[in-house]
């Protein structure tokens, strides 16, 4: 039913292995595939070689692994999903990304399903973004030039950490990749001028579904009960870890959306 691909980066072995042992390895009806471009370091390569041969889930591109290439992976994403099209949803995450699967996996049957959704981009969307244009210690990996992007204001787009499509959504943005000039910022590229070609796009915000980095201790402690699907996103191994084990022992419920 969910193909999940998880956007990688080869120096993030603990990372991976953290979401082996935990939500990447629930019994459902998903499969968890890392993503990843080329490394130039000989070791990395042979780990993530070595990870392939054990765990058989390694995606591996022909492209350096770089910032400036994760529209590369992006799109490398769409083309294996539609390579093994008999799954009815993707899920694309980073690998910093916590995947409640058992709650994703019932949201997914019982709430999505009978709705029949189609053209779905469930994400945290983003609007009237102002482009960055000068260079700064914070927002330096943001600053785009006149010449890459000639406008003042982005888009609507999504995050790219954490989203979730239909099918026939993944295909219609492939369709339109072509026809859209590349742009090296993959979440305003992929989810905003990309998927603003595609009108019939169904945008549902996934912030309702998402659990932040100051929602871990009250999961942990037992005083949150709230349901998510998705998040934190930056979260750290240790929690991974512990949240797994608390998230285990809570009752899967339904969740609204509107559609």
């Amino acid at each position: 039913m969910l193909l999940i691909l998880v956007s990688s980066a080869p120096a993030n072995i603990l990372k991976r292995e953290a979401i082996r042992e935990t939500w990447g390895n629930s019994n459902g009806n998903f499969q968890v595939l890392f993503l990843f471009g080329r490394t130039t370091d000989r070791d990395l390569q042979n780990q993530i070689e070595a990870e392939n041969r054990l765990y058989h889930d390694v995606v591996q591109g022909d492209f350096l692994d770089t910032y400036r290439n994760l529209t590369l992976k992006t799109v490398m994403a769409l083309e294996y999903a539609i390579r093994y099209w008999s799954f009815k949803y993707v899920l694309k995450v980073d690998d910093d990304v916590f995947v409640n699967t058992p709650q994703l996996m019932f949201f997914l049957k019982y709430d999505l399903d009978p709705k029949n959704v189609t053209n779905l981009l469930l994400c945290m969307q983003h609007k009237n973004v102002k482009v960055v244009r000068h260079q700064s210690e914070k927002f330096g990996k943001y600053t785009v030039s006149y010449n890459e992007y000639p406008y003042e204001i982005y888009p609507p787009y999504c995050s790219g950490w954490g989203v979730l499509f239909t099918m026939d959504t993944i295909f219609k943005l492939h369709d339109n990749i072509a026809s859209t000039p590349f742009f090296y910022l993959e979440d305003v590229y992929t989810y905003g001028l990309v998927a603003s070609r595609i009108p019939e796009l169904q945008r549902i915000d996934i912030r309702p579904y998402t659990l932040y980095l100051n929602g871990i201790q009250n999961i942990l402690r037992g005083s949150n009960r709230d349901a998510f699907l998705v998040g934190p996103y930056n979260i750290e191994e240790h929690h991974v870890y512990q949240l797994w084990e608390a998230i285990t022992k809570v009752p899967l419920v339904h969740m609204k959306i509107a559609i």
